[in-house]
């Protein structure tokens, strides 16, 4: 019982130990729910809440990207490695939301949507996060989940996009896609994993 204690405590410390190499995705994921507020309840008001909230996430996850410039440790039981390959990789990203950011802002400035395009900010938030993550990864369970996020949320995008029926259609046919795909992956994975790598 003690051995199982000691273990829990020192999984605990570890994590907790691991916690600053996870700064800019923390500030991406409260940026993420920041904006899904402001669509839900400040998009009434003004208009361009959501998109502000967007935009002042990506630049404070970068002045705090900034910060990890020199550093280099592993974290997480090295599933995640914070060093210049994924210091710059996640430079790259941030440039790349705050681009698209400003890019689907002024597409919708003159156009009639009718879908609330403050999900859109929050959607791109979320790619952020799986691409992060993704450029840190040093684990094939983590790349896993790190693409499946990005995935998923092009998948939205996609449908999110559609302005007729033929159009959601093919979002649809590309959300099945993906899920027959995935569930042939998840299959494989439990036949290899049962008859081939039993002890």
């Amino acid at each position: 019982m003690n051995d199982f204690v000691f273990q829990v405590t020192d999984s605990i410390d570890h994590i907790i130990r691991s916690i600053p190499l996870f700064k800019v995705e923390f500030a991406l994921c409260i940026g993420f729910l920041l904006s899904i507020a402001c669509t839900l309840i400040f998009d009434k008001y003004w208009k361009q809440s959501s998109f502000f909230i967007t935009i002042l996430t990506i630049i404070s996850a970068f002045i705090i990207l900034l910060t990890q410039h020199d550093y280099t440790n592993h974290g997480f039981y090295g599933m995640l490695t914070v060093d210049k390959t994924s210091f710059f990789a996640r430079v790259f990203i941030s440039l790349g939301l705050f681009v698209s950011t400003i890019f689907l802002q002024q597409h919708f400035a003159n156009r009639d949507f009718k879908k609330r395009k403050g999900d859109l900010y929050s959607i791109l938030l979320a790619a952020g996060i799986g691409l992060n993550l993704f450029s840190m990864t040093t684990h094939w369970l983590m790349a896993f989940i790190a693409i499946e996020m990005v995935s998923i949320c092009s998948y939205i995008l996609v449908g999110y996009f559609s302005e007729n029926k033929k159009q959601a259609e093919a979002a649809m046919k590309y959300a099945l896609f993906w899920f027959c795909m995935f569930s042939g992956y998840v299959i494989w994975v439990v036949f290899d994993l049962w008859f081939y790598r039993r002890p």
